[in-house]
C-alpha cells in the first residue's frame, strides 16, 4: 500500500519533469503531489468487508496516464496528477467493486494529501480479496480522494525520463528495454517479488545489464549486425532515407517503410443512432431520460460505425504507438501526419478489430455527468446497459 503511493509520487514527478523539458517552464514549488500515510491498522476476516473508506466531499484527484514509446520497445509511463474541477478533462474513475473473491483482510489508514496549495485529510483502505481457485490475494484500493489509484496496482511500465529523444539513445534505456523483454519472454512478472518501496520496472537494471545491452543508435556497426540475433530485434537503418521499421530477419536487416494513416471519408464519422439495434436505441432513450430526471447530463459521441471506419481508428492507434517516440528526421513528415489523426480522434484505448458498434450494433459512446450521490452505472443497468470495457468510462453496451 505504501509502495503504491510512493510509485504515484514518482510518476507525478516524471510527468512534471517531462512537461518542463518540453515547454521550458518549471513547475511551481507547490505543484508536486505530496502524501503522508499514517495510522495503519489491519482487520482480518469477513467482518472487515463491512468497513468503508471515508466518503469524499469536495475536490478529488484525477490521474491521466501518459506514455512515451520508441519504435517497438516497451513504452515508458508517467501520470499527470491534478484536482478534478469538472472541466471535462480526462478524469480517472474509481475501479472499486471490480475485484472478485471474498475480503479476507482490510487495512485502514489515514492520508494527508497536498497538491497546488490544497490539502485533504481522509481515511482510505486496501481490501485484500481471496482470488478464486487458489490464485493468491488480490488487493483493491479504496481511496475516496484518488478514485483512480487502483490502476497503479498492475501497472508494469517503467518511468518516462526526460529528455525522451535523448534518453532513447542511451545505454541505460537499452538496458531497461532488454531487461523487460527478457522477463516477458520468460513469462515472469516485471517487478520482482521483493522490492523496495516505490520500485518501478527497470529500477533493478545493473551495470552488467548495461554492458550487455544492444548498441545504442549512432554507434558503429557492420552490415552483418543481425547475424546471430533473433528475428524481430531492432537493427540500424544503415542510411535508409525513408521512415522505416528496421528489424532483423534471417540474419539481415530489413527496412519496412512506415506510411501515413489511410484517410477515411467522412472523418470523423457522424453520430449514427439510427443504425443501432432497436433494443439499443430504446435503452439509450431510457438512459437519457434517467440522467435527465436526476439533473445530470449525457452527450452521445458515437453510435454505429462501419467496419471501414473501425479499421481506420485501429490504424490510427497502431501507427501512433509505433512512431510517437521516433526522433529521426526522415520520419518527421509521417509522424506529423499521424499525430494529426491521433489528435483528431483522442483515442484512450486500442480499438477492437471488430467492435460492438459495428458487428452487434449494440454499443454507443457517451460522456455522462451525474450529481453527487448518484451512480451512472446503476442508472445504466436499469436500462439494460453496462460498461463494455473495464476502465473505459464512455463505452456502453446493451445486453451485457
Amino acid at each position: 500500500m505504501q509502495d503504491l503511493y510512493a510509485r504515484l509520487l514518482r510518476y507525478d514527478f516524471a510527468a512534471r519533469r517531462l512537461s518542463a523539458a518540453e515547454t521550458g517552464l518549471e513547475p511551481e514549488p507547490d505543484a508536486y503531489l505530496a502524501l503522508r500515510v499514517r495510522d495503519i491498522r489491519s482487520d482480518g476476516g469477513a467482518a472487515g468487508d463491512q468497513a468503508a473508506a471515508e466518503a469524499s466531499s469536495g475536490l478529488t484527484i484525477r490521474l491521466e496516464r501518459q506514455t512515451q514509446c520508441y519504435k517497438g520497445d516497451p513504452c515508458h509511463a508517467s501520470y499527470v496528477v491534478g484536482w478534478d474541477t469538472g472541466d471535462g478533462g480526462a478524469a480517472s474513475q474509481a475501479v472499486t467493486g471490480t475485484v472478485a473473491g471474498p475480503v479476507v483482510r482490510v487495512t485502514t489508514y489515514q492520508v494527508t494529501l497536498t497538491l497546488a496549495g490544497e490539502t485533504r485529510e481522509y481515511t482510505a483502505q486496501v481490501r485484500y480479496h481471496a482470488a478464486p481457485e487458489g490464485g493468491g490475494i488480490l488487493p483493491e484500493v479504496v481511496d475516496p480522494v484518488i478514485p483512480g489509484l487502483q490502476q497503479l496496482v498492475d501497472d508494469r511500465t517503467p518511468l518516462a525520463t526526460p529528455r525522451w529523444d535523448t534518453y532513447v539513445r542511451t545505454r541505460r534505456y537499452a538496458a531497461v528495454v532488454q531487461r523487460l523483454k527478457g522477463l516477458t519472454r520468460a513469462g515472469k512478472a516485471t517487478p520482482p517479488g521483493r522490492r523496495p518501496i516505490g520500485f518501478l520496472p527497470g529500477d533493478d537494471v545493473t551495470p552488467q545489464d548495461v554492458a550487455m545491452a544492444m548498441m545504442a543508435p549512432g554507434e558503429p556497426c557492420g552490415v552483418d549486425y543481425c547475424t546471430g540475433r533473433a528475428n524481430g530485434d531492432w537493427c540500424p537503418d544503415e542510411g535508409n532515407p525513408s521512415c522505416s521499421v528496421d528489424k532483423c530477419r534471417a540474419g539481415t536487416c530489413e527496412h519496412t517503410e512506415v506510411t501515413t494513416v489511410s484517410p477515411h471519408s467522412p472523418d470523423p464519422y457522424p453520430v449514427d443512432i439510427g443504425n443501432l439495434t432497436a433494443g439499443t436505441q430504446a435503452a439509450l432513450t431510457c438512459f437519457q431520460q434517467a440522467i435527465q430526471n436526476i439533473g445530470g447530463s449525457i452527450v452521445v459521441t458515437s453510435g454505429f460505425r462501419p467496419q471501414s471506419y473501425q479499421d481506420h481508428l485501429r490504424e490510427v492507434w497502431d501507427k501512433w504507438q509505433l512512431i510517437a517516440g521516433w526522433p529521426e528526421a526522415e520520419c518527421a513528415n509521417v509522424k506529423s501526419a499521424v499525430e494529426a489523426e491521433w489528435d483528431r480522434h483522442d483515442l484512450k484505448y486500442r480499438p477492437a478489430a471488430q467492435s460492438n458498434h459495428t458487428v452487434e450494433r449494440n454499443a454507443f459512446d457517451a460522456n455522462v455527468s451525474v450529481p453527487p450521490g448518484q451512480n451512472e452505472d446503476t442508472l445504466g443497468a436499469g436500462c439494460g446497459l453496462s460498461r463494455a470495457v473495464p476502465g473505459d468510462w464512455v463505452h456502453w453496451v446493451f445486453g451485457g
